[in-house]
C-alpha cells in the first residue's frame, strides 16, 4: 500500500511539473494572436535590462496604442483580425532579435535589443509611416494611433515602470508624431 501511494505521489508530482512548464510558456503568450502578452513583454524588458547590466547594451521599449480598435462596431472576429494585422506589422517592422507583444486589446509593445544610440527614433518613425498607411486604408483599424518609445541607456527602472512610461507616451501621442524619450 505504501508503494502504491508513493507511485501515485510521484505521478502527481510529475504531472504538476508538466503543468508548471506549460504555464510558464502559455503564461507569457497571447493565445489569440500568438505573440507575447504583457507578462511576456515584462520578461523581455527584464532580459534586456540584464544584458544591459552585463554588456552595457542600449535597448528600447516601443508601444503602439490604438484607441479606436475596440468599439461597438468591431465584432470579435473583426477585432481579432485587426489584432493579428497589428501584431504582424509590428513584428515585420522589427528585427528577429526583438520581442513583440500585446499588452491589452488596444496596446502593443516591442522590446528592441542591442540598439545603437539614437536609433529608436528611426524605428518609431518607420513604424509611424506604416501605421499611418494602415489607418488610412483599413476602416477596422481606426483612424487614430499613437507611438511611444523609450531608448534605455541605463538606470534601474523596473520593467513595469518602463512599459508604463512608454504606454503613457503612446497614449499622449495619439494623432501626433511618435513620442520618443531617452533614459
Amino acid at each position: 500500500m505504501a508503494s502504491d501511494l508513493e507511485a501515485r505521489l510521484e505521478s502527481t508530482r510529475a504531472e504538476l511539473e508538466r503543468l508548471r512548464l506549460t504555464l510558464a510558456v502559455v503564461g507569457t503568450m497571447d493565445l489569440d494572436v500568438g505573440i507575447l502578452n504583457r507578462n511576456g513583454i515584462l520578461d523581455a524588458i527584464d532580459r534586456a535590462r540584464k544584458w544591459q547590466a552585463r554588456r552595457g547594451d542600449v535597448f528600447g521599449v516601443l508601444v503602439v496604442h490604438l484607441p479606436d480598435v475596440v468599439d461597438s462596431d468591431n465584432d470579435a472576429a473583426g477585432a481579432r483580425e485587426v489584432a493579428e494585422n497589428v501584431a504582424a506589422v509590428l513584428a515585420a517592422g522589427l528585427r528577429e532579435v526583438d520581442s513583440v507583444g500585446r499588452c491589452s486589446e488596444t496596446t502593443y509593445a516591442g522590446v528592441l535589443s542591442d540598439l545603437q544610440p539614437d536609433s529608436i527614433a528611426v524605428v518609431a518613425m518607420r513604424l509611424d509611416a506604416v501605421f499611418r498607411h494602415l489607418a488610412e486604408t483599413d476602416p477596422a483599424f481606426g483612424e487614430r494611433y499613437g507611438i511611444g518609445a523609450i531608448e534605455v541607456h541605463g538606470g534601474d527602472d523596473a520593467p513595469a515602470d518602463l512599459l508604463q512610461r512608454a504606454t503613457e507616451m503612446a497614449s499622449e501621442a495619439v494623432g501626433d508624431r511618435p513620442a520618443v524619450g531617452t533614459l
